[in-house]
């Protein structure tokens, strides 16, 4: 029965409220759309929402060798994540709790005492946001900036095209990576709410995920990864990602690959130096070179990455100038975000 669930686990995300891919948060996301785009496009209201739905699933975007991966994955790393949750009890939910635990036990300090007041919920589901975002942010960063770990990310970014499924065109190494980095941020920032305010409570959520996550499913998260150029500029464009933020980041430019690694929010971009606003032409060419996509099977997708020749190379060598100049990189880029 348990072997069931687990095959069944990329359909059991469309009913799962509290999953990005649910079907609410899309139904949700179209109408977030029509309503973004009103001063743009004519017509209807269902008008314009068929015309979007064309827009983000053109016929030849879903007949593309790139969509058929994207699919694949989704699937493959769907199962194979159900996999890990229900016999190692490797999920970010446990990773976040066993970072709690050990980063409280180091410092100490008051006893958890569980406080229902309004203020210690928003203080909870803020902080809790925050390191989530501060993580996610780091470890797209280190996608980025570490050779070693570009290998796996530059899957995501081979895409040509751009539906939302390409969200999930992850290497399963990558997504182990995330898990453990957000995970180890929400996990330490609870773990220090308790040693200085002495309470821990349940955030304000939505179907199990922070209510500020679940709002930013419900409107912008689905077109990050879609050919629908939707920018925000101004104090907002600093504050919040975009979809176009995000198009960019997957444009062929490479100056434009390195930058706008946040998720909802631009903010930490903005600190850290690697925020470009979306104040130019819509972006129409996605992947990392012209041949990009051509992968379509999920041996090459998956393995390629760790079977090449130069693999133990790029480890010990570009490894060890990698660790010496992340900080001068981390330092760059926050200055260049202060000017």
């Amino acid at each position: 029965m348990k072997d069931l669930t687990l095959f069944l686990a990329p359909f059991s995300r469309l009913v799962d409220f509290g999953d990005p891919f649910s079907v609410l948060s899309m139904v949700a996301a179209l109408f977030c759309a029509v309503v973004f785009l009103r001063h743009s496009m004519t017509g209807s209201l269902q008008a314009r929402a068929s015309v979007i739905i064309h827009k983000v699933f053109a016929t030849e975007s879903i007949e593309s060798r790139s969509f058929r991966l994207d699919l694949k994955l989704f699937v493959f790393n769907s199962v194979i994540f159900a996999a890990a949750a229900a016999w190692l009890n490797f999920s970010e939910p446990m990773w976040r709790a066993s970072t709690y635990d050990a980063v409280a036990a180091i410092l100490g300090g008051h006893e958890a005492v569980e406080n229902g007041a309004t203020w210690s919920k928003i203080l909870i589901t803020l902080v809790g946001f925050l390191a989530a975002e501060a993580g996610f942010w780091l470890a797209h960063w280190l996608c980025h900036e570490i050779p070693l770990f570009w290998r796996f990310h530059q899957l995501h970014h081979s895409a040509p095209v751009m539906t939302p499924f390409t969200a999930l065109r992850q290497h399963p190494i990558e997504i182990i990576l995330f898990i453990v980095v957000v995970g180890a941020f929400v996990g330490t920032g609870e773990a220090l709410l308790v040693a200085t305010l002495g309470t821990r409570g349940a955030a304000i959520d939505c179907f199990g995920v922070n209510v500020f996550l679940f709002l930013y499913f419900l409107t912008l998260q689905h077109f990050r990864h879609s050919p629908l150029w939707m920018p925000l500029q101004g104090w907002t464009g600093c504050l919040l990602q975009s979809p176009a933020h995000h198009q960019l980041h997957h444009s062929r430019a490479e100056a434009s690959q390195h930058s706008n690694l946040g998720f909802a929010l631009a903010t930490f971009d903005w600190l850290f130096g690697t925020l470009e606003l979306p104040t130019g032409k819509q972006v129409t060419a996605f992947g990392t070179t012209p041949e990009a996509g051509q992968i379509d099977g999920l041996w090459e997708a998956c393995f390629a990455p760790i079977t090449r020749k130069d693999l133990v190379e790029l480890i010990l060598c570009k490894g060890k100038s990698a660790l010496s100049s992340i900080l001068t990189r981390l330092v760059r880029d926050r200055t260049n975000g202060m000017r």
